[in-house]
């Protein structure tokens, strides 16, 4: 977890996720308008997907953090700077730990694969 959100932080996150991608294999990695440019990994291993605006219900950012405050996190007061990191943690943890409810997040009807 990571105190602030930047051109570094996302650089650590794409370097993390292409560390875990086989040989071979190649991760999808959906981001917003945001525009954060990633300067560090250019790996061929990421693709990265531009969701176009206003499309709230293809976000995962969005679902993820709806889910995490609905299940989590919502309604709470923590006493200082560390029970927050704590909380979000144990949060992350358990989603992580939760392949399926990971799986209805993302998934649509509308969306399909064809091969």
């Amino acid at each position: 977890m990571l105190p602030t959100v930047n051109i570094e932080a996302m650089d650590q996150r794409l370097e993390a996720i292409s560390t875990c991608v086989s040989e071979g294999a190649i991760a999808f990695t959906m981001i917003d308008g945001a525009a954060w440019p990633c300067r560090a990994v250019r790996s061929s291993s990421i693709v990265r997907l531009k969701l176009p605006p206003y499309a709230p219900e293809s976000k995962s950012v969005d679902t993820t953090r709806a889910s995490l405050r609905a299940n989590a996190l919502g309604h709470q007061v923590w006493e200082n700077y560390e029970a927050i990191v704590n909380a979000y943690c144990a949060a992350w943890t358990a989603l992580i730990n939760d392949p399926a409810h990971i799986r209805s997040m993302g998934t649509r009807d509308w969306a399909g694969l064809r091969l």
